[in-house]
């Protein structure tokens, strides 16, 4: 009896420290937006990377198929530091995935998905809820660089 108290003890004692890690490794604001998107958060890997978002770095990849697919203007974000948190998450519609949560000077910006990868390449994002590129815009890549060059002049 005392083996089983002792095993159920280490149990809870290591679930209990994973869903602290959770908590304490993103922000709750981050963690509701993957939960909105219909994602049970299986791990957070908090602020993943920062880098300032500059005119150069837009139209490289990966960053350009990620913010191809942000709902906001680019333009606030030109010369700002973008931090990025990185969560594993669970969707029944979509299954396990890297989930990255963008923000900007504390604003939340958007998000992507991605397959368990560290980073996205060669245009492999897709927003929160699945989608690629070419589900989101009817043009190429390259057409969304002028685009988006034409809105930032």
């Amino acid at each position: 009896m005392k083996n089983k108290i002792r095993i159920f003890s280490v149990i809870l004692f290591l679930i209990t420290t994973y869903v602290i890690l959770i908590f304490v490794n993103s922000s709750e604001e981050a963690r509701s937006y993957v939960e909105d998107h219909d994602y049970y958060v299986v791990w957070s890997n908090g602020d993943n990377h920062r880098y300032t978002l500059d005119r150069v770095t837009l139209f490289n990849e990966p960053y350009n198929y990620i913010w191809s697919l942000q709902k906001d203007e680019i333009r606030e974000y030109i010369d700002k530091e973008i931090t990025v948190e990185a969560f594993i998450g669970y969707s029944f519609e979509h299954g396990l995935k890297s989930l990255y949560v963008m923000k900007s000077q504390h604003k939340l910006i958007g998000g992507y998905s991605t397959e368990l990868t560290v980073m996205p390449q060669n245009g492999i994002a897709n927003t929160m809820d699945g989608r690629s590129f070419a589900e989101v815009h009817s043009g190429t890549i390259e057409d969304w660089e002028e685009a988006t060059r034409t809105r930032l002049d």
